[in-house]
């Protein structure tokens, strides 16, 4: 799936009245959407200066990669894209 799909699927599966905020919904099922319809994995995460955690996902097979804000029981995706790809970590010297 292209991303221009990617987005306008998404755009559907989130929409929300104006007041909450845009690409938003409980984690668990931002989870299940990248899983079920992206088959996305959870490849990293970590925290940010806020505390917040930040997750990336992605999928070798199609090149689909997002990355996901949470604080508490609702995560946002700030950014996604395609490309991705799995690279290996240097062993610390």
């Amino acid at each position: 799936m292209k991303l221009p799909a990617i987005l306008t699927a998404l755009a559907v599966l989130f929409a929300f009245p104006a007041n909450a905020a845009p690409n938003c919904a409980p984690i668990d099922e931002v989870h299940d959407i990248l899983r079920d319809m992206y088959h996305e994995d959870l490849i990293a995460e970590g925290y940010n200066a806020n505390g917040e955690l930040v997750q990336w996902w992605g999928n070798p097979a199609s090149g689909s990669w997002t990355a996901i804000l949470t604080n508490g029981p609702i995560g946002c995706i700030v950014a996604q894209g395609d490309r991705f790809k799995r690279t290996s970590l240097r062993p610390n010297v």
